[in-house]
């Protein structure tokens, strides 16, 4: 009879494997992170650069800038320390307030236009949309 040797792992190097395992699904989790984080804000870019050339309202564009800042800010939490990202949330946060006064003037363009519109309609018998849309 030939006696069989056994390999018996310390138990330390089974928790190096482990721990290496999950380093590296976490790795590749903030990867993947990361890159729908660029991805989402070359998109919310092409959304403001082609809003601003085609002359559409400042609310879409806020709200691009608004996804974009977000979309930065959990890209940078994920790089950085959470006490860097604390940081650029809170800023972030306090830019949002100035865009809702934007979106109000937006809002506020929109009740004028309407008010010319029905008081347009009122003064005729019949509605005409192209001459409205030209006084507009």
């Amino acid at each position: 009879l030939k006696p069989v040797k056994v390999h018996f792992r310390l138990p330390v190097q089974i928790l190096q494997e482990c721990l290496q395992a999950g380093v590296d699904r976490e790795s590749q989790l903030l990867q993947a992170i990361a890159s729908l984080c660029a991805a989402g804000t070359r998109q919310s870019e092409d959304i403001i650069n082609t809003s601003k050339r085609l002359g559409y309202a400042s609310a879409i564009v806020d709200q691009a800038q608004q996804g974009k800042q977000k979309r930065v800010a959990v890209k940078r939490q994920f790089e950085g320390t959470e006490d860097e990202a604390n940081e650029r949330a809170e800023l972030g946060s306090s830019e949002a307030g100035s865009s809702a006064a934007s979106t109000s003037e937006d809002e506020k363009k929109y009740e004028d236009i309407m008010k010319f519109v029905d008081s347009f309609k009122s003064t005729r018998k019949r509605m005409n949309w192209s001459a409205c849309f030209d006084m507009v």
